[in-house]
């Protein structure tokens, strides 16, 4: 009961207050607390979504131009997004299910964007706060340092093997959301994986940014099902590591090597 207390506690992060339902378990408070202590602000503002062109007007050679350009000027809220993918542990213990103690740090894959939404709506329900899948812009803002940028190819380097689990590197694995054993760099907001581990799913629709850049009235749509993927993982090869590489998935599929992590706009 004093344990229960102590969780129990108004505000975990500033300016963001809690209203638990009574139905909250300890377990699933305690992954909550874990989640909360996770999360890093990022104050938003306007940045150039999509890859930039080399100085002869050419891509770099990972660039997909005809996915990811022209570069789009998007404008971002301040919203908090967690430091790590949502893990298997925490999955499991706010979802209720059973999973395996020495599977718990590694990142939760194998759901489909509409199982990510359940989530979602269960961590909305147990908090009173409205947790979120980050948009694509969300996600390619803060794979890109957000508020301190790297200008990098990589969320936080130009080498791969620094801040992303690939097929290079990875054994073929994941490997545990932990900035203590990752072995792993941060990028410029602190955030790990946003390159490698496993690919993330984006509460965005897929569509070509030639239609965002011209605000078209009549997009071209390659799949009426598909999402937006972000991030690479641990099967990828470099080019499919960068900030801005993007797939679609049908909302309905899912892979092994396909994750999320939350947000929570302030």
């Amino acid at each position: 009961q004093r344990e229960y207390k102590l969780l129990k506690v108004d505000t975990i992060i500033e300016g963001v207050y809690m209203n638990w339902s009574e139905d909250a378990t300890i377990r699933q408070m305690k992954a909550i607390h874990q989640i909360m202590g996770q999360m890093e602000l990022l104050q938003g503002g306007t940045f150039m979504m999509g890859a930039a062109p080399e100085p002869d007007g050419s891509y770099h050679p990972d660039v997909d131009p005809y996915l990811e350009t022209p570069q789009v000027e998007s404008k971002v809220a301040p919203y908090y997004i967690c430091k790590y993918e949502v893990t298997v542990g925490q999955w499991g213990r706010i979802m209720n299910e059973k999973y395996e103690k020495e599977k718990a740090a590694l990142p939760k894959a194998e759901v489909t964007f509409r199982e990510c939404q359940d989530f979602v709506k269960t961590l909305t329900e147990l908090t009173g706060i409205t947790f979120s899948i980050p948009t694509e812009v969300e996600w390619e803002y803060a794979a890109k340092g957000g508020d301190r940028p790297d200008n990098t190819l990589y969320s936080g380097s130009s080498d791969p093997s620094a801040v992303a689990w690939y097929a290079k590197n990875s054994g073929a694995r994941p490997h545990d959301c932990d900035a203590r054993s990752t072995g792993m760099d941060a990028n410029g907001a602190d955030l790990l994986d946003m390159s490698g581990n496993v690919s993330e799913w984006c509460d965005t629709p897929f569509r070509l940014y030639s239609d965002m850049a011209q605000d078209s009235a009549s997009p071209e749509i390659l799949d009426e099902t598909s999402m937006v993927i972000r991030g690479g993982n641990y099967l990828s090869e470099p080019y499919e590591l960068t900030v801005t590489h993007r797939d679609p998935m049908p909302a309905g599929s899912s892979m092994p090597t396909l994750g999320f992590r939350l947000v929570i706009r302030k």
